[in-house]
């Protein structure tokens, strides 16, 4: 880069060139004025001898430099807020051509993450909902970038049903699903906020937890039945269900396949019936099966009893497919027949629990089964419960409630 200096000097020397040539071929005319000049000066007088005066003939071309743009001197200010505009001009860019994540591509992505248990997959789709619905999100990474005001949102929001503000519990849900979705799907947010809310939610959840064992009241399986088998019969699917539970006091776990032989992939949760055999309840997929692995009970006498008559009255059939033909990558298709006609179950027993007067769905159950055990009760039975309900005994703990005192 030629500086202004160097520019200066190779404008005076081509000057000089110029001045040198013209004065080379002008030079008789030019020392006659000269002398004119001189003789005028000093009083003489000298004949003029007029010669023609050679036009210079300059074919030669000087081209100078174009002068280069000189960077303006900004202030510091003015530097900063260039910055600032060339990285919101590059944020503004990038947003444009991201992909936006909407409640259904929410919902897509969800299902593409390959969850094995229905019900956990269908609790994260109703995470989702839960947050964006009541927070009036339309771009679920949009938002989360928005850390200070999503939780502002979420702490603000109402039940859709009008019945107030949700709970610890709710909220403490909705945190572990954002820092879970944060994780699966890679999302480019700080986790550090929400990872504090979750904490905060935890707490209070536990609290209120510890406020409903001492305050709460659940009915025996006994009273429990006996209400059941009033309102919706003695062969109806709600009373066999509280049967179920109390023999097997699960989660949401009973959305069961017929199947007549054992599926060796292990992505099913059905019910086995073998010609000959005790029938059986097997369950791959639940909430801890990664620390306690699959659920195997063979059912009562009894209870199997009640499951051939429903089945019977129901006119269900095994499909009659072999296990070791079903499509390990496909665990949620419909290859049979399911015993209460879905895979999830969440609805049915919220509903049917409703009915008799009670709140929650499977948690009932478990609050139940888990409240029957005393400080008598031998520790291998409380052992054995907490094996059967896939959780540690620590956790059982958190299940207690109390009875209604009947005189």
């Amino acid at each position: 880069m030629t500086t202004p200096t160097e520019k200066l000097a190779k404008f005076r020397e081509l000057g000089s060139l110029r001045a040198k040539k013209h004065y080379d071929l002008n030079k008789t005319a030019i020392n006659e004025k000269r002398r004119e000049r001189y003789a005028l000066k000093h009083g003489r007088t000298i004949p003029v001898v007029i010669e023609p005066v050679i036009e210079e003939e300059n074919n030669e071309t000087f081209e100078m430099d174009e002068p280069e743009p000189v960077e303006p001197v900004l202030t510091k200010a003015q530097k900063k807020k260039q910055a600032t505009e060339k990285a919101r001009a590059t944020r503004e860019a990038k947003e444009a051509n991201r992909e936006t994540f909407s409640l259904d591509t929410m919902i897509e992505k969800i299902k593409g993450l390959g969850i094995d248990r229905p019900a956990t997959q269908k609790k994260y789709i109703d995470d989702v909902k839960r947050i964006m619905n009541s927070t009036k999100c339309k771009d679920f990474l949009k938002c989360l970038k928005n850390p200070k005001k999503l939780i502002k949102d979420i702490q603000n929001s109402k039940m859709a049903n009008g019945k107030g503000p949700y709970k610890a519990n709710s909220h403490k849900s909705s945190y572990q699903f954002i820092l879970k979705m944060i994780d699966v799907l890679k999302l480019p947010v700080d986790k550090k906020l929400y990872d504090e809310q979750f904490n905060l939610f935890k707490i209070k959840s536990m609290s209120q937890n510890e406020l409903k064992r001492q305050t709460e009241i659940v009915p025996t399986f006994e009273e429990y039945l006996d209400k059941s088998k009033e309102e919706f019969g003695e062969d109806s699917r709600e009373y066999l269900l509280g049967k179920l539970y109390e023999e097997i006091p699960v989660r949401d776990d009973f959305g069961l396949h017929i199947l007549k032989s054992e599926d060796k992939t292990k992505k099913l949760n059905y019910l086995l019936m073998r010609r000959g055999k005790p029938m059986e309840i097997i369950i791959n997929h639940h909430k801890t099966s990664g620390k306690y692995g699959p659920v195997r009970h063979v059912l009562s006498k009894p209870l199997e009893a009640m499951m051939v008559k429903y089945l019977e009255n129901k006119k269900i059939k095994e499909d009659g497919i072999d296990a070791r033909k079903r499509k390990a990558n496909h665990p949620t298709t419909k290859h049979s027949e399911f015993v209460f006609g879905t895979e999830t179950l969440s609805s049915i027993l919220n509903k049917m629990n409703k009915t008799l007067g009670y709140s929650d769905g499977a948690n009932l159950f478990r609050h139940m089964a888990v409240s029957q055990l005393t400080a008598d009760t031998p520790a291998e039975q409380k052992l054995a419960l907490s094996k059967t309900m896939m959780h540690s005994p620590l956790v059982q703990m958190n299940y207690m409630r109390k009875h209604k005192i009947i005189d």
